[in-house]
């Protein structure tokens, strides 16, 4: 009896452990990835281009206010506002009018071009408090960026970069956000991310490829006609 208590007891230890899983009710995606992203961490999900990292981005925040009423922030570094609501919408998802309801929030953190001559003073600590007041003021529990690869393109500074792009994403696992980063690969088979040093600031990894057969553009990403590995 007694090694049968333990017994339950290292099962239950052993439950609790087990990392939750956030849905992110993306066709297949759930399926190949166990459940969905890791519960308050952050995901790179790299790519070459076309491969649908800011769409899967998007579409990770859509799906949590339509499916779990989780409002969501998504911070570009690359597109106008402008450009992913209309984007979107030729998708059939009205950004507009969850934005209107207070449920999803684009913040346009685009650097200043004025000021990319003097990389030592590249400092992420004001779009991490505006980052932190947008999630406290629309109660957020999910959180994408898109794309890291924009910040080091802009900056001839990658280990600056890194250290800020670390700091920004040590901010939100405190306060416990789930987070997709999206990065640019060169080659389908080659490094992970362009620079080298993006999978080093997230928890986890999630490449995408393209194969033969694509979905069309004006559809929602499919998951059975990309090729995933997840690190």
């Amino acid at each position: 009896m007694m090694s049968q208590g333990r017994g339950t007891d290292q099962s239950n230890h052993l439950s609790r452990l087990e990392m939750q899983k956030l849905r992110t009710m993306i066709e297949g995606f759930d399926e190949i990835s166990h459940g969905g992203l890791p519960l308050g961490r952050t995901t790179l999900v790299s790519g070459t281009s076309g491969t649908g990292k800011t769409l899967l981005a998007i579409q990770f925040l859509y799906n949590g206010i339509t499916h779990f009423d989780q409002p969501g922030i998504l911070v570009t570094f690359e597109e106008t506002p402008v450009d992913i609501i209309r984007n979107a919408s030729s998708l059939g998802w009205d950004l507009q009018r969850f934005i209107d309801e207070g449920k999803f929030f684009i913040l346009d953190a685009s650097p200043d071009p004025e000021g990319q001559d003097v990389a030592g003073d590249f400092d992420l600590s004001a779009l991490i408090e505006r980052i932190q007041y947008a999630i406290r003021k629309y109660k957020a529990q999910r959180v994408s960026i898109d794309s890291v690869t924009s910040v080091f393109q802009q900056y001839n500074a990658a280990l600056i970069v890194r250290r800020e792009i670390f700091r920004l994403v040590a901010r939100l696992k405190q306060i416990g956000m789930t987070t997709i980063l999206t990065a640019e690969r060169l080659d389908e088979y080659g490094a992970v991310a362009r620079f080298g040093v993006e999978e080093f600031v997230s928890d986890n990894v999630v490449i995408v490829r393209n194969v033969l057969e694509e979905s069309a553009v004006d559809e929602p990403l499919k998951f059975s006609n990309l090729a995933v590995q997840l690190t």
